[in-house]
């Protein structure tokens, strides 16, 4: 019905219009915006409203109660006028004003009116353009009075919408030559019939089979769902797929997962039977009843249903569009605890979710891409508290912060460590900890530092189990939050660092080819499985704008028509020195580029958590405009395939991410290093500039924590290196406190403390009031044994090309 608009809309969304007011025949006019309502199926327009949870509800006549719809085979005629936002519809009794958002809205509606008015055999409508002598604006126009009515009947129209007989004889079972039994139930139908409308009939009745000369076949389905079928092959009118306003959208919770059922059902069975008609209509009603389902754990159970292995590969947009409906009503699927726990346990429709995410181009999405997290490992045997601290955070801050991607595919230590951050952030209870105090005497120091600042905050009674519970896991070894490759000289470490270890995961991509280079990935990423599969053996990433193929002929098509070949990365330069630059890359704004960049990077990082929701975060790219080594054999446009040619734009290296918005001021997130171009320093250079942005900005930070052993060994470098430059650069006779080298370094007093330890400069003796002075020939000894250039920085500060501070400060206000 009505394809040829329709087919402008995409399958998988509904159909709706945004409305600044409507009346109804003068005497009902809305006293607030509402949006026009399209069931595809049944060619009717109804008027809803969404309430807070993006839940759509049915306007009604407040003295009746009935749902206000008009059909398009009533409708006689519709009166419009060039660039006016007003359409009005005239039926049999009454006259219907629309007043759209835009004039280019109503003249869609109308397109689409015509359209489903001539697919219901209504020849008596007429759209009627309006002359500018007639007050067509005014609240009180009246089509009949300026004489804007239907056509006049004519002979060769005289056909009655319901002429076709088939939905008589369905019913009446006159003349039926077969029979299909479901549950022991008999349906009469029509070979004529069946087995024009289907292949499968069509093979069954005039094949060499029993059925055929039995003319009979007993069909497994139940009979309720077949008998949907027959009406739909007939056209004749049946429950299942009724009208949305007046069979739907007025039911209560359980009947309307029962219809949904149904649907689903007879959506399985028209695939099944080669009926692409009915399918196509099944798929149509589930999409439009969607937006009409006001319980989440309905809308979660019907998600695992259409993404079941027994439903059709060819979903018409089906699974694009439940995803779409799970993402908007995210925030009730967690405040739902069933919902959230059926939802966070299916491994399927999480994946699919991410992947739906992966594919929304950027002008659709408003507020990011959301990912849930994983429920937390809690123990079993308490299933009253499980997971309820965890969700009370999680619905406070879902709608605030879109944070919730970092909890995706993580460990439950990085999740303690998030959600002790949360508490602390939100004043959420703690004198748990004073009576809990072996447990925090067991914790490594920055836990227990953090748990001693926490403690003073007061403590509601329902949360003391849970936080406790909490308190005891931050006492095992911390996940990876910031994992450092860099090729510095390393210092020595000292007993309190662990060695790195070999990462115990094995990587589900064995090789990766990035653009011609070959390179082995250390942890496994979440590439969808839908586009690359469980495990590939070879990868193929595209070394500009990272988009990957496990194909080796469309990854080498892509390699020549990739828009990044000839042009700089995405974003704006904000530093360029020495043969290297900067580029500032907002997720938001580039947000398949930061995807793809965060899937590649996860290869080679054991804990990164943000693969998806990139919408709160910053990229620094950092371009080697001559790297060593280069890459070979990626210059497909032209002869000239020399030997390390990477292009005039230079080639990616490295990258690190920070949040927008950090609760705890911190300037980096992640940092990495791509392994090709390791163990030259450039690490150095991205801390530096997360350091030296930070100075810009006048936020005083530092990389988010807890950091890994290598991250520490990395960071613990660049803080030595930092505070040794700064300390013998100054005068002499300078006295310098832990202070004056934060003002200078824009470090954090414990991380300068903990460095200069490290570093073993400090004489302990009092001096001035303090407990420890740092012995300047102990910091010049240190710095010839490591090798460090006094009067080399890793960043220069003048090279910046974009004043952060000035950006931020927009930002601000």
């Amino acid at each position: 019905m009505a394809q040829t608009l329709v087919s402008a809309f995409e399958q998988h969304r509904t159909v709706s219009w945004p409305l600044r007011s409507f009346a109804v025949d003068k005497d009902s006019r809305s006293t607030s915006p509402a949006d026009l309502f399209l069931d595809r199926v049944n060619g009717e327009f109804g008027f809803i409203r969404y309430n807070s949870r993006a839940v759509a509800t049915i306007v009604q006549f407040p003295d009746t109660a009935e749902p206000i719809y008009f059909q398009a085979k009533g409708a006689r005629a519709a009166a419009w006028r060039a660039k006016a936002r007003k359409i009005s519809v005239l039926f049999q009794h009454l006259q219907i004003d629309l007043e759209f958002i835009s004039p280019e809205q109503a003249r869609s509606f109308l397109c689409l009116l015509e359209e489903f008015a001539m697919a219901a055999g209504n020849h008596f409508f007429y759209s009627h353009e309006v002359p500018t002598d007639r007050a067509f604006m005014r609240a009180d126009f009246d089509m009949i009075k300026h004489g804007f009515t239907g056509r006049a009947g004519q002979p060769w129209m005289a056909v009655p919408v319901d002429s076709s007989e088939w939905p008589r004889i369905r019913k009446t079972g006159d003349w039926s030559d077969f029979t299909i039994i479901a549950e022991g139930r008999k349906f009469s139908v029509h070979r004529v019939k069946i087995c024009k409308e289907s292949f499968y009939f069509k093979a069954v009745c005039g094949g060499s089979f029993a059925e055929s000369d039995m003319q009979c076949i007993e069909l497994p389905e139940l009979a309720q769902t077949i008998d949907a079928m027959l009406d739909e092959m007939y056209g004749a009118y049946n429950e299942t797929t009724g009208s949305l306003f007046t069979n739907f959208a007025l039911r209560q919770g359980m009947e309307k997962e029962r219809i949904m059922n149904q649907l689903l059902a007879l959506f399985i069975t028209s695939d099944k039977y080669s009926l692409e008609k009915v399918k196509h209509k099944a798929v149509e009603a589930i999409i439009d009843r969607l937006p009409f389902l006001n319980d989440a754990l309905v809308l979660v159970d019907l998600a695992a249903t259409i993404y079941d292995e027994q439903c059709p590969e060819h979903d018409r947009g089906l699974r694009k569009a439940i995803t779409a409906h799970i993402q908007a009503r995210m925030p009730d699927i967690i405040d739902d605890e069933c919902a959230w726990q059926e939802f966070s346990d299916n491994k399927i429709l999480l994946k699919a979710f991410h992947t739906y995410q992966c594919e929304v181009p950027e002008s659709e999405s408003s507020a990011g891409i959301i990912t849930p997290p994983n429920t937390p490992n809690i123990k079993r045997g308490d299933e009253r508290r499980r997971g309820k601290l965890p969700r009370e955070i999680l619905r406070a801050d879902y709608a605030q912060t879109c944070r919730l991607q970092r909890l995706g595919h993580c460990s439950h230590h990085t999740w303690t460590s998030y959600v002790l951050k949360t508490i602390r952030r939100k004043n959420i209870s703690c004198n748990v900890l004073n009576s809990h105090a072996t447990n925090i005497e067991a914790m490594p120091t920055s836990t227990r530092a953090t748990a001693s600042r926490t403690s003073e905050l007061t403590c509601k009674p329902q949360h003391v189990t849970a936080f406790a519970r909490l308190c005891a896991r931050l006492a095992a070894p911390m996940a990876l939050d910031v994992t450092m490759v860099n090729g510095s000289p390393a210092i020595p470490a000292t007993p309190a660092l662990k060695s790195p270890q070999k990462p115990s995961v094995v990587p589900n991509v064995l090789e990766v080819v990035f653009g011609s280079l070959l390179i082995k990935p250390w942890y496994p990423s979440f590439y969808p499985e839908e586009l690359v599969g469980r495990k590939v053996e070879r990868l193929f990433v595209c070394q500009w704008c990272f988009k990957y193929s496990n194909k080796l002929n469309p990854f080498l098509g892509h390699l020549k028509a990739c828009p990044l070949r000839d042009s700089p990365p995405p974003g704006v330069n904000v530093y360029a020195k020495d043969g290297y630059s900067l580029y500032e890359i907002d997720g938001s704004e580039h947000k398949l580029y930061a995807q793809n960049l965060s899937l590649f990077a996860k290869l080679f990082l054991d804990t990164k958590s943000v693969f998806y929701d990139v919408t709160t975060f910053l990229y620094y790219l950092l371009v080697s405009h001559n790297p060593v080594p280069g890459i070979p054999h990626t210059n497909l446009s032209s002869g000239e395939e020399g030997e390390g040619w990477v292009g005039e734009h230079g080639q990616v290296v490295g990258f690190f991410s920070k949040e927008k918005m950090s609760w705890d001021n911190n300037n980096l997130a992640c940092i990495l290093v791509l392994p090709p171009w390791q163990k030259q320093g450039l690490g150095q250079i991205l801390m530096g500039a997360s350091y030296e942005m930070s100075r810009r900005e006048g936020r005083l930070g530092g990389p988010e924590k807890p950091l890994s052993d290598l991250g520490r060994l990395a960071y613990m470098h660049y803080w030595s290196a930092t505070l040794a430059r700064t300390i013998l650069t100054c005068p002499s006779k300078k006295t310098l406190t832990v202070l004056d080298l934060r003002e200078m370094t824009y470090i954090v007093p414990e991380d300068i403390i903990a460095t200069l330890q490290a570093m073993e400069v400090l004489d302990h003796k009092k001096r001035g009031g303090a407990d420890a002075v740092i012995n300047k020939a102990k910091v010049r000894a240190w710095a010839e044994n490591h090798k460090v250039n006094l009067k080399s920085w890793p960043v220069d500060p003048d090279a910046f090309v974009v004043r952060e501070a000035s950006r931020n400060g927009s930002e601000e206000s």
